[in-house]
Parts: C-alpha cells; sequence; structure tokens
C-alpha cells in the first residue's frame, strides 16, 4: 500500500459528507477541514469577535467550545436522520417528546449543546482522514 493509498481522501466526501451511524440516529458529517473550505470559512466568521481574546490565550473554554459547537452546525453536519417505523427520517431526536424536530442549524446547535460526549464523538470522527479516505469508501461499497 502506498503513502497515496493510505492518505488520499474522497474529496466529494469532505464536502458533502458521509453518514455515521450511531442505531437509532445517524449524523452526516463534512470533514472539518480538508477540502472543506466553509469549515475554515464558518470558524474564521464566528471567531472573529474574539480574536484579541485567541490571540492572547485567554478565551474562555465553555466560549470556544460553542464557537465549534456553532461552526459545526453551520459548516461539518450535513444532514441528521432519527430512526421511525425502522426506516431513517430526517429529523433531531427531542427529550420527552417522541416526534423529532426538524433538521436545522437550531436544532442541531442544542443537540451538540446539550449532549457534549457525542459532540465530542463527532469533532473526533469529522477532524480526521478515516471517514474520507478514497480506498476504504470504494472497499466498502464493493468496488
Amino acid at each position: 500500500m502506498s503513502m497515496y493509498d493510505t492518505f488520499s481522501t474522497d474529496k466529494q466526501s469532505e464536502t458533502e459528507g458521509v453518514w455515521v451511524d450511531y442505531g437509532q440516529f445517524r449524523v452526516r458529517l463534512a470533514r472539518a477541514g480538508g477540502a472543506n473550505k466553509n469549515y475554515q470559512k464558518q470558524l474564521e466568521r464566528i471567531s472573529r469577535p474574539y480574536r484579541r481574546a485567541i490571540a492572547t490565550d485567554s478565551l474562555d473554554p465553555q466560549v470556544a467550545s460553542g464557537i465549534l459547537k456553532k461552526t459545526y452546525a453551520k459548516a461539518v453536519i450535513t444532514g441528521w436522520e432519527v430512526m421511525r417505523d425502522d426506516e431513517f427520517v430526517s429529523g433531531i431526536d427531542q427529550p420527552d417528546i417522541d416526534e423529532p424536530a426538524p433538521f436545522n442549524e437550531e436544532n442541531v446547535l442544542k443537540a451538540l449543546t446539550d449532549l457534549d460526549d457525542l459532540f465530542l464523538d463527532l469533532q473526533s470522527q469529522a477532524s480526521g482522514i478515516a471517514l474520507y479516505r478514497a480506498g476504504l469508501r470504494e472497499d466498502a461499497a464493493g468496488n
């Protein structure tokens, strides 16, 4: 296996996203970086008011986390579906309500804010190359 096989990624998957299946729900993740130029653009825009604090390493960790969550809601999470009647439908589970909330930026941000461990898992997957490796995706598709 060459270095190209090891590190080559599918640029389309990096920008459109790849489904990450959690069983009762799944999230489509574009890459946080790589070919997903919208990620860097949104991160720059959202963090602009905090440049001084970032430059002096004095940004409050909760503010930093909020910046990342907003950036993910805008530029990384491109789809969210929940399992209903043995099929996935667009939407996001809500606490104590059986009906899923619509997939939109506001509801994604709420889920990421409510479930820090889910955000950490999504962040880990979206910032790596494993989901977006071209060779792996071709093998999984049976090519």
